[in-house]
């Protein structure tokens, strides 16, 4: 049986799939991973450029990595999660720039969950703290959660003071699997961790 009722949002390597490097036209971007909301002020040139080291990377599937932590997702993707009428999620519309440097015909958008919630359970878990903004965590070394802390009608959020990661219900995770979005998966929370494998 499951240990909690939600996972993390992992991208899948496929072969050849793009890789985004900078991202450029907004600042601060520090808002996006913090979970505030950017919708009003948010420009109509926000673009990624395709990684120049990844030539040979073009596949584009309907979740882009990044090197920003964000989820770039196609627009039927965008399109999905708009049908199920979340509250706090914004979808960012952004340009994708080729090898040539010539923005793709294909829509993109950052899909970006708002209000982070306070759920970790630091008892449980094994984090350190970042000391020059100490409410945010520099490390994980074991992530645990308190779900009582999290709103049922939750179905995609950031975790308050963890800016990388956004987590998912596993309710929502099966809709998405069910439509066979390319590039995504999931990652259980206990097996979450900042280190490097």
């Amino acid at each position: 049986m499951p240990k909690y009722d939600y996972v993390i949002w992992k991208h899948i390597r496929i072969k050849n799939n793009v890789t985004l490097d900078k991202f450029m036209g907004f600042d601060p971007d520090w808002k996006i991973t913090q979970g505030v909301s950017v919708v009003e002020e948010f420009p109509d040139d926000v673009r990624f450029r395709m990684h120049p080291e990844r030539p040979n990377d073009t596949v584009l599937t309907d979740d882009l990595r990044n090197l920003q932590n964000m989820i770039v997702g196609s627009d039927r993707l965008a399109e999905f999660l708009r049908s199920q009428g979340f509250d706090d999620l914004e979808l960012l519309p952004v340009s994708i720039i080729n090898h040539k440097k010539k923005p793709i015909k294909e829509r993109y958008f950052i899909i970006h969950p708002l209000n982070p919630i306070s759920c970790i359970d630091k008892a449980r878990s094994k984090i350190e703290m970042s000391p020059i903004a100490p409410a945010n965590i520099a490390e994980v070394y074991k992530l645990a959660l308190n779900e009582k802390q999290i709103d049922n009608g939750r179905q995609v959020f950031r975790v308050a003071g963890l800016g990388g990661p956004i987590f998912v219900s596993r309710k929502l995770a099966a809709k998405l699997d069910k439509e066979q979005f390319s590039g995504l998966g999931w990652e259980e929370i206990d097996k979450f961790t900042t280190m490097p494998v």
